[in-house]
């Protein structure tokens, strides 16, 4: 069997903090492999600064409306009064609208935060009818969402309609959270009833403001318009101070329009922020060169590489962000595989049918086996190469082989970047092994075992019939007049048939010799009775010094000294089946085969 190893690289491209709707986040972008196939292989990693530009202007986009931030919890604006706006909010961070940078904001009880401060005390416009961008627009330099005349008062003013709010649950909130340099901040308007509407239909809806990236999310829970008070005006949308530029999504404008479950992403469009600085490590170590937004590395490639970017933002604050690539040796898992086993079949004739398949299943272990294409070749360099020439599914069970041909397998990593091992096994056509050799009638003498007879032929192994029956160990004793029967089997387990005939057995018949003195007579040796139950009774011409019991197995089960020419031994304690025992008397010892009933 031969192995032959197929490495390649491939370069994937991937980001080490994906930009999503769900995280509009600055961040560090790293497009590098994440996987390679030869770990000397050279890499290059190239960072960049991510979702970070000026604030000159906006586009806006409609994402998927998702419940990620609560809508309680957070600081409630008192229902001391109605149309009012709250005290300056200290962001903890600075802000940037506009092309302007703000630290604190006035969130309005209708719907809006405003950068600028109120313009009559803490009241908050709640009647407008025209649309953005508009100079004359009632509350500028802000964002509307939904900007509408609702009531945080618990009860009504008994002129337009009494209704009553729970102020636990339905209010004007606002909280922080994350951590620099990507905190937020939630305002939440919360089942809120309109004006004049009563609690037929409550209002909730969710602007979120972003650091450093300077996004703004809009989240409309539910919008109905109030028809019968201020036009049913509504709107979702951000306006500069001057009231000259905008941006709105569309027929979000001002109007009466109904809407549920809706969510828009105003982005900052103009130029990037560039990064100032790059820092590159590896496993923790810091690279001292490694100060450009790309990184070569050409040797023991795979490890853990991280990269800082620092940079300015509109404020004019450096602020920095980490991003990290982790780069495995893909190779290390294709090589652990385990081995192709060679296929053998027994036949007499030069071509036979192999199932290739067969080695899927082995090769792959317990690995996932939708993680790998695994297909067969005749050639090593059509394997290599990964080409149409490969054995086809169909054919692989039902191979037509010869004696000695070279298969060739390759297993191609197809999760990542496309590394491949190629492994061969060899096909063996071996023969039927044919009946031993030897004479069928043989001597031995006393104490000789089934080793000690002649045959010739493939791993030999004795038999107590013909066919079937019971194996015998090579160290069984013989028995004088005994036909014992010798098959033989190849290295691959080919049975012992001639022609695909039936498995045939060499009969050997043997028969014991002297030991250069007479044999014992009839009359002077006799072993009774056999078949026996418990006592059997030895006789022989000369003092008996030995009597030992064996099973067919060769294993000796019961032994007597008696030193006399007439012995007795109890075999009671035997099962029933055949024994033989070992009669040792003078210098002869003769073996005889005994019965237990």
């Amino acid at each position: 069997m031969m192995k032959k190893y197929l490495l390649s690289i491939a370069l994937v491209a991937i980001s080490a903090k994906a930009f999503s709707q769900d995280a509009p986040l600055v961040h560090a972008n790293v497009d590098s492999p994440y996987g390679v196939c030869d770990p000397e292989a050279c890499i290059t990693l190239t960072a960049s600064l991510e979702n970070i530009k000026e604030t000159t202007g906006y586009d806006v986009n409609q994402i998927t409306y998702q419940n990620l931030y609560p809508y309680d919890g957070g600081t409630v604006i008192p229902p001391v009064d109605d149309d009012v706006f709250g005290p300056a909010f200290p962001l903890g961070f600075n802000f940037c609208f506009y092309g302007n940078t703000y630290s604190s904001v006035y969130i309005g009880t209708n719907g809006v935060i405003s950068f600028n401060a109120p313009a009559t005390g803490n009241f908050c416009p709640w009647q407008f009818n025209t649309a953005i961008p508009d100079a004359a627009f009632p509350i500028r330099n802000a964002i509307y969402g939904v900007y509408q005349d609702t009531y945080i008062l618990p009860s009504g003013d008994g002129i337009n309609g009494s209704y009553t709010i729970d102020t636990n649950t339905q209010n004007v909130n606002y909280y922080t959270g994350g951590t620099a340099p990507n905190r937020y901040l939630v305002v939440n308007f919360n089942k809120l009833p309109q004006y004049s509407c009563g609690i037929a239909n409550l209002q909730t809806s969710q602007i979120v403001l972003h650091e450093s990236s300077n996004i703004i999310d809009v989240y409309v829970k539910s919008r109905v318009s109030c028809d019968n008070w201020n036009q049913g005006n509504g709107l979702i949308g951000i306006q500069n101070a001057e009231g000259t530029l905008a941006s709105v999504p569309t027929n979000r404008n001002t109007g009466a329009w109904s809407i549920t479950n809706e969510a828009w992403r105003f982005l900052p469009n103009g130029n990037d922020l560039s990064a100032t600085a790059f820092q590159w490590s590896k496993n923790g170590v810091v690279i001292d060169s490694a100060i450009e937004n790309s990184l070569t590395v050409c040797e023991d490639v795979p490890g853990t590489y991280d990269v800082t970017i620092t940079y300015t933002d509109c404020a004019g604050i450096a602020g920095s962000v980490t991003a990290t690539s982790s780069i495995q040796d893909d190779s290390v898992v294709l090589e652990a595989l385990a081995e192709p086993v060679d296929l053998s079949i027994c036949t007499d004739v030069e071509t036979a049918i192999f199932d290739l398949s067969s080695n899927t299943a082995i090769i792959l272990g317990a690995v996932d086996p939708m993680n790998y294409e695994v297909n067969y070749y005749n050639s090593y360099q059509d394997a290599l190469d990964w080409n149409n020439s490969n054995i086809s599914n169909s054919a692989l069970a039902s191979y037509m082989g010869t004696d000695g041909e070279e298969i060739y397998v390759r297993i191609s990593d197809i999760t990542g970047p496309g590394c491949a091992v190629v492994k061969s096994f060899t096909l063996e056509i071996e023969p039927f092994t044919v009946t031993p050799e030897g004479d069928t009638e043989q001597d031995f003498e006393a104490g000789d075992t089934l080793e000690d007879l002649e045959v010739d032929g493939e791993n030999v192994s004795w038999w107590d019939a013909p066919q079937a029956g019971n194996e015998l160990p090579a160290t069984t004793p013989l028995v004088d007049g005994t036909t014992y029967y010798a098959e033989s089997e190849n290295e691959n387990g080919c049975p012992n048939t001639e022609n695909r005939m039936a498995a045939e057995r060499l009969a050997v018949t043997v028969t014991q010799i002297a030991l250069g003195t007479p044999e014992w007579t009839g009359s002077k040796f006799s072993v009774a009775p056999n078949p026996v139950k418990d006592i059997l009774s030895v006789n022989a011409p000369q003092s008996i010094y030995s009597l030992e019991v064996y099973n067919l197995i060769g294993q000796r089960v019961l032994n007597a000294s008696p030193n006399t020419p007439q012995a007795q031994i109890n075999l009671s304690s035997l099962a029933a089946g055949t024994y033989l025992m070992k009669v040792g008397a003078g210098n002869r010892v003769k073996t005889v085969k005994i019965v237990k009933e």
